[in-house]
């Protein structure tokens, strides 16, 4: 059994353990397993009642909550599905999503216990499972220092997520079809010929997959990776060139670099960041 059909036969688990307990709920999926699951829902449970969340509109890790037919999502508290921590610097350092990811990784954590953080000036908020939430609590507190920089820990109501935002690049352009290796090359700026190459070579992966061949057909929402140049959210338009070449919208996040926004409520101020991993 591979790792998605793994990651299915558990959902297939949580889907039978909602029926008994009215809601169940996964860990912090990641977009690929997110993708996943929703195709698994879609073929295998397309009548289930579920809903996907990860504590702030723009969230890209996300949990997935399945409840039965009398369960209503207004029954839902989510405080008692995830947690926000807000991890405080002392403003003397400045630490990027990588160092707060590493320092909580360090704790022994695992990726699955962690949703979003995201970065407001000299601190991040994390959204975590309860789990953590009672590690984090532990006297001594196991968390004091992110990289350089000593910091507090503090509990944060789910309310204080709404202002957050993630920021993307958003291009446009115009292809010939929507081939795949047609794509690539309108997308990077890569000849037809390199282009190939990338997706012969592996370097290319289309919803989550490495395709086996360039003339894959590209549609509306899917997600197109190439390694050294990122991710990208293509959106295909109903509009032509002149010389007749379709109009197309990616939605863009370097490699590595996908940004952070939490708006401040006090100051209106705000901080891209660029979290690895």
């Amino acid at each position: 059994m591979d790792e998605i059909q793994l990651l299915q036969a558990k959902f297939d688990d949580l889907v039978d353990r909602s029926e008994k307990v009215g809601c169940a709920c996964t860990r912090f999926l990641s977009p690929k397993e997110l993708f996943y699951l929703q195709n698994h829902i879609r073929l295998q449970h397309p009548d289930i009642n579920y809903l996907v969340d990860g504590g702030y509109p723009d969230a890209e890790r996300k949990l997935i909550f399945v409840m039965s037919d009398y369960y209503e999502e207004s029954y839902i508290d989510k405080e008692d599905y995830y947690k926000l921590v807000c991890i405080e610097g002392s403003g003397y350092h400045t630490n990027t999503h990588k160092d707060f990811l590493g320092a909580l990784l360090g704790l022994g954590l695992q990726r699955e216990m962690l949703g979003d953080i995201c970065i407001e000036n000299n601190s991040a908020y994390v959204f975590v499972l309860p789990k953590v939430c009672e590690f984090l609590q532990t006297k001594p507190c196991p968390l004091t220092t992110v990289g350089r920089d000593k910091v507090k820990i503090s509990f944060v109501d789910l309310e204080r997520a709404q202002g957050f935002r993630r920021s993307f690049e958003k291009v446009s352009a115009s292809v010939a079809s929507l081939r795949l290796d047609a794509v690539v090359c309108a997308i990077t700026s890569l000849s037809r010929e390199k282009s190939s190459s990338a997706i012969d070579l592996g370097l290319v992966t289309h919803n989550y997959e490495i395709p086996k061949k360039g003339m894959t057909q590209i549609k509306d929402g899917d997600v197109i990776s190439i390694r050294g140049h990122g991710k990208f959210v293509i959106n295909v338009t109903d509009l032509t060139t002149k010389k007749g070449k379709i109009k197309i919208n990616r939605r863009f996040q370097r490699s590595g670099h996908t940004c952070y926004v939490a708006r401040s409520h006090s100051s209106g101020q705000c901080r891209t960041d660029r979290p690895v991993g």
